[in-house]
C-alpha cells in the first residue's frame, strides 16, 4: 500500500495563489488538507508539483511569525529606552566628559607640548595671586633663577599657540581666537614682560633703573602690532563688536593704564597682572572656540580679568602715594579714544613732557618727582 501525503486544495483544487499565500497561515480553511496517493502522478515531476504549495504555505507561515515577533521586540526595547537611559546616566557623563577633554586637547598639539605649558602657567597664576592676597611683597618675584624659569614659561606659552590652526578672518561674534589676534597676543605678552625682565635684572645685579629698555619695549609692541594689523587688512580687531561700545570704551582704559605701567611702575607683579589679563584672554577665546563656553562669558571673564585686581593696583599706589600710573594712563586713553590723536604722538609727547617737567618719574619710576596725588 502506497504512503499518503497530504496537499493543500486551494481554490477548488487550484494552487493558490502568491497573495494568497501571504495573507493565509498553514491552518486556514484555504489550506485544507486532502489524501492523495503517492504515486498517483507516477513521476518526480507529480511529486514535486505536490509538495511545492506545502513549502510555500509553510514558508508565508513562519515569515509572518517572524515579523511578529520582531515588532514585539522593536515595542519593548523602545518601552525600556527610557530604563536604560537612566541606569547609563553616570557613563553618558563620562563620556560627555571624555568628549570636552578631546575638544579641548587636539592632535595639533603634538606631545602636548602646549597643554602642559599652559597648565603650568595656569597653576603658576594661582600660586603668584594666592600670595598677592596673603600680602607677599611682589607675589614673591625676586631676581633669582626660579623668577626668571617662571618669566620664561609663559613666553614659551605665548610662542607654542602658533603650532595650532586658527581661523584667519574674526568671527562674527569676536569671541574666538583668530591668527591677528593671537599675534597681537604675544606681542602684548611680550611687552609686559619686557618690564618684568627689567625688574629682574634690576634686583638681580642691583643696577639703576632700565627706563630705556621699556621705552624700546614701548614703541617696539606698536610698531609690531600696526604690522601685523596691516598685514592681515581686517575691519575690525581685537574684540570689536563683542561687547557694547560703553564697556569696551572702560575697560580698554585700564589697557592704557597698562601700557603706564610699563613706563613708570617698579618691580614685577603690576606688569604680570597685565600678562595674565592677555594670555587668560586667549584661552577663553580657546573655549569659546570650542564651543565650551558662550560669548557672554567670554566678555564676563575678560571683564573680571581687568576689573578683580583693580583694588590690589590702586592699594600699591596708596604705598608710594602717587597715582601717576592711573592718572597719566587716563589722560592718554582720553586723547587716544574720544579726541583720536596718533598713539606715536601721544606717547611721544608723555615722554618728552616727562622728560623736561617730570624726569625722576621717568627715571626712577612711581613714588619719585613730583607725585600725583590728593
Amino acid at each position: 500500500m502506497l504512503p499518503l501525503i497530504r496537499t493543500p486544495a486551494c481554490n477548488h483544487g487550484r494552487l493558490p495563489s502568491l497573495t494568497t499565500l501571504r495573507h493565509q497561515s498553514p491552518g486556514s480553511q484555504s489550506c485544507a488538507w486532502q489524501h492523495r496517493p503517492l504515486g498517483s502522478q507516477g513521476s518526480l515531476s507529480s511529486l514535486v508539483s505536490q509538495w511545492l504549495p506545502l513549502a510555500a504555505c509553510s514558508t508565508v507561515g513562519l515569515l509572518a511569525e517572524r515579523r511578529r515577533s520582531a515588532k514585539a521586540s522593536l515595542s519593548i526595547r523602545q518601552n525600556g529606552a527610557v530604563q536604560v537611559k537612566a541606569s547609563t546616566a553616570g557613563g553618558s557623563t563620562t563620556v560627555s566628559k571624555r568628549k570636552t577633554w578631546a575638544r579641548l586637547f587636539t592632535k595639533e598639539d603634538k606631545g602636548r607640548v602646549h597643554a602642559i605649558l599652559g597648565l603650568t602657567c595656569l597653576a603658576h597664576i594661582i600660586t603668584r595671586y594666592v600670595l598677592l592676597v596673603c600680602g607677599i611683597p611682589d607675589m614673591g618675584f625676586t631676581g633669582d633663577v626660579l623668577s626668571l624659569l617662571c618669566i620664561a614659561l609663559h613666553i614659551l606659552l605665548g610662542m607654542s599657540s602658533f603650532r595650532f590652526r586658527v581661523p584667519k578672518r574674526r568671527s562674527k561674534d569676536g569671541t574666538q581666537i583668530w591668527q591677528e589676534y593671537r599675534a597681537h597676543n604675544l606681542i602684548f605678552t611680550l611687552r609686559a614682560l619686557s618690564g618684568m625682565l627689567c625688574a629682574w635684572a634690576e634686583a638681580r645685579y642691583n643696577i639703576e633703573r632700565l627706563w630705556f629698555v621699556r621705552l624700546f619695549a614701548l614703541y617696539a609692541g606698536m610698531f609690531a602690532a600696526d604690522a601685523v594689523t596691516k598685514s592681515y587688512a581686517l575691519p575690525k580687531t581685537t574684540l570689536q563688536g563683542a561687547m557694547s561700545p560703553t564697556m569696551r570704551a572702560f575697560l580698554a582704559s585700564f589697557q592704557f593704564i597698562g601700557a603706564a605701567s610699563l613706563l613708570f611702575s617698579n618691580g614685577f607683579w603690576q606688569n604680570f597682572h597685565y600678562v595674565v589679563a592677555v594670555q587668560l584672554t586667549a584661552f577663553f577665546l580657546t573655549l569659546r572656540r570650542r564651543r565650551m563656553i558662550s560669548p557672554a562669558q567670554v566678555v564676563s571673564l575678560y571683564a573680571a580679568l581687568i576689573l578683580v585686581p583693580q583694588p590690589f593696583l590702586f592699594l600699591e599706589q596708596f604705598k608710594f602715594q602717587d597715582m601717576a600710573i592711573p592718572f597719566w594712563g587716563t589722560i592718554a586713553f582720553l586723547l587716544r579714544v574720544p579726541l583720536g590723536m596718533n598713539k606715536y604722538v601721544l606717547w611721544t609727547g608723555t615722554i618728552a613732557s616727562m622728560w623736561f617737567w617730570n624726569q625722576p618719574l621717568l627715571l626712577s619710576g612711581a613714588g619719585a618727582g613730583h607725585r600725583v596725588w590728593l
